[in-house]
């Protein structure tokens, strides 16, 4: 799985009543490291997943372009 750079995402894992939000800083084949955005979009930190562990990325979300105006 490709992840799209360059835009905000929400990344939902095996839990899919919550979902975090970030940005690629960088993937390989197996894992992908985000950048971390807090609900002011501001970065917080840095997370690394598992992509197997992903069960949805959304891309265009209205919550999504709130936190990026």
């Amino acid at each position: 799985m490709k992840i799209k750079d360059n835009c905000l995402i929400e990344i939902y894992t095996r839990n899919n009543d919550s979902f975090s939000v970030g940005k690629v800083f960088c993937q390989n084949d197996d894992e992908v490291i985000f950048t971390d955005i807090d609900a002011q979009g501001k970065l917080s930190g840095y997370f690394a997943v598992r992509k197997s562990c992903i069960s949805c990325l959304e891309y265009d979300t209205d919550y999504l372009n709130k936190i990026s105006n």
